[in-house]
């Protein structure tokens, strides 16, 4: 590992955990709005206090679409960056996409500590349920405390997909970078159709997506291998497309 590639991975990860971590102190604040609304009270006509119960479920979904807006946003002005002080474009796009997996890492661990410790708080002072993809898709229920395999089976889950979700951010970046003014405007108007209009034509041609979703919701490995493999096709493309494109000052676009 030469000294340019841990110069743009620390200068990468560095900036990434910056956001990463103005938007964790946000969800800290949400998570706080909800245990303050589950303690709310009224008091009925009988004089009697009724406690709220409220619920937070939308931890690794948020966090998901956080790392899709940074794939979009960051490696433009990174990849200059990283040309003007001389690193490669290989160790540049090597760097970002393990600062990635970092930061990645990071937020799933932060985000699944906050929840399980909720969760034991939940049950000791208030009717309030916190819950993650995991226990919503493989365990089936949002009152169940976690064990902790089960935690670590979680915040690999969420990883993966914040991974993923990264990787698809620098391919929508990366082909727009590539396209001219007029191919962006096609392909802004595509992509929404062939994400909406490609599983309908399987559907209607009879392609039965059923069994790979079975198989996805069977075991949680499935969903991780599933999310790997993606994230590498994608991170293939995404070279091919970053390898020969024209790195520009901002003016020039």
């Amino acid at each position: 590992m030469n000294r340019s590639f841990k110069s743009a991975f620390r200068y990468q990860v560095t900036d990434l955990l910056k956001s990463t971590a103005i938007f964790f102190v946000v969800m800290l604040a949400l998570c706080a709005a909800v245990i303050i609304d589950a303690f709310s009270v009224s008091t009925s006509d009988s004089g009697f206090k009724i406690i709220g119960s409220s619920s937070f479920t939308g931890m690794g979904t948020a966090s998901a679409i956080c790392l899709f807006i940074f794939g979009i946003t960051a490696p433009r002005s990174n990849l200059r960056l990283c040309t003007q002080l001389g690193v490669s474009r290989r160790s540049a796009f090597l760097s970002l996409l393990l600062s990635a997996l970092a930061v990645s890492a990071a937020l799933a661990s932060a985000g699944e500590v906050l929840m399980g410790s909720l969760q034991h708080i939940s049950i000791i002072h208030v009717r309030i349920n916190f819950a993650d993809l995991y226990q919503m898709i493989y365990v089936g229920s949002t009152s169940v405390t976690l064990r902790f395999a089960q935690h670590l089976n979680s915040a690999l889950l969420v990883t993966c997909l914040l991974l993923c979700c990264f990787t698809c951010g620098v391919f929508l970046t990366l082909l727009f970078w590539r396209l001219n003014k007029g191919w962006r405007i096609v392909a802004a108007i595509s992509i929404p159709f062939l994400i909406n209009g490609v599983p309908a034509l399987l559907y209607r041609f009879g392609v039965d997506m059923k069994p790979l979703f079975v198989w996805l919701g069977s075991r949680v490995y499935h969903l991780d291998l599933f999310l790997l493999l993606l994230t590498l096709a994608l991170a293939a493309i995404e070279w091919l497309l970053l390898r020969h494109a024209y790195i520009r000052s901002p003016s020039s676009i």
